[in-house]
């Protein structure tokens, strides 16, 4: 029976004191490593303990505050870069892995832009969040940095959404001004206007059914044409095309069905 309660308290006392919990009161030892040869060495024998290290990768000076296994920062940490000036400031508080940032992590840049979400080897990759000091947000997957899925949602509410290449739309959905200063709501396809939408000039005057390769194909018309009318009616096969109305300048018209 005393065997019995012996066993039972040395149980009971390891399930006390945690791996984990053991782990983050270990401090490494001689730490902080100054960024020099004899601090490289100290950080070698790093393993299961916490420490800083300041150190340096091409031009970069930087600082770490966390976990170490096996010599690499490894764990839950923060880098923090201390020069050069244009960098200085930016901080990343998250996941490492042999010495890369890679998990789950929050990255504030020297320009006050951010992101949240995942990164590997140091990059952004997968499910993420940047939020630019402007107020604008790029929200989806991300794949070497870029976005590849997701949405990109300006500060006035306009976005734009679905698969992109190298920072440009390439298939989805569009709510946003163009560079004519008109208003398009609708699908995006091949990086073009393809498919239902509707396309509103500053004016009011506006284009709505189907398009492709950013004409109107079907639907409605209700806007100047290319002889100086104003033309309201149903459009087919990129014209005038079922009942409507043309209107000139001098107050002349035209009503019927075409």
């Amino acid at each position: 029976m005393k065997y019995l309660i012996l066993i039972f308290s040395l149980v009971f006392t390891t399930l006390l004191v945690s791996p984990e919990k053991s782990l983050a009161q270990v401090t490494c030892e001689g730490s902080p490593a100054a960024d020099n040869r004899a601090g490289r060495k100290k950080v070698k024998k790093w393993d299961n303990c916490k420490g800083v290290q300041f150190y340096h990768t091409r031009k970069i000076e930087l600082k770490y505050d966390g976990f170490f296994i096996k010599g690499k920062r490894t764990g839950q940490g923060t880098e923090e870069i201390l020069a050069p000036a244009e960098f200085f400031g930016e901080i990343y508080i998250g996941e490492f892995k042999r010495n890369k940032r890679t998990g789950q992590g929050s990255l504030v840049y020297a320009s006050g832009d951010k992101y949240v979400g995942e990164v590997k080897n140091s990059i952004r990759s997968g499910q993420g969040k940047y939020i630019s000091v402007n107020g604008d947000v790029q929200e989806g997957y991300w794949e070497k940095d870029i976005l590849i899925n997701g949405k990109y949602i300006l500060v006035n509410g306009d976005f734009q959404e679905g698969y992109w290449e190298k920072n440009f739309l390439v298939n989805g959905f569009v709510d946003s001004e163009m560079s004519d200063g008109a208003h398009y709501v609708g699908d995006w396809k091949n990086k073009l206007i393809n498919g239902q939408g509707k396309y509103t000039w500053p004016n009011g005057d506006f284009q709505e059914g189907y398009f492709e390769k950013g004409f109107l194909i079907n639907g409605f018309y209700d806007g100047e044409t290319s002889e100086g009318a104003h033309y309201v009616g149903d459009w087919k096969n990129k014209g005038a095309g079922g009942q409507g109305k043309f209107t000139w300048p001098n107050g002349e018209f035209l009503e019927g069905y075409f």
